[in-house]
């Protein structure tokens, strides 16, 4: 999932087992912030550096971010 703070974007990796959707739409507005990631202490905050996302199944909206041509809509979900 994408940090909604405009000063922060950094992306933050999910648990196999979630799903970013329902991450999403558990956020107040629908706007996730790396601290809400109670999932990983150590990137629960926009200070914290962004991972290092897997390039084996990683989908190409996320290796290519803002720069697809509109992919990616505000709080890291689809267009």
């Amino acid at each position: 999932v994408k940090c909604c703070n405009p000063s922060c974007g950094k992306w933050r990796a999910l648990l196999r087992f979630m799903d970013a959707s329902s991450v999403i739409e558990s956020a107040k507005n629908g706007e996730w912030y790396c601290v809400l990631n109670t999932w990983d202490e150590k990137a629960a905050s926009c200070a914290a550096p962004q991972e290092n996302l897997p390039a084996i199944g990683c989908p190409p909206w996320v290796m290519q971010d803002e720069e697809a041509s509109g992919a990616v809509a505000a709080g890291g979900q689809l267009t």
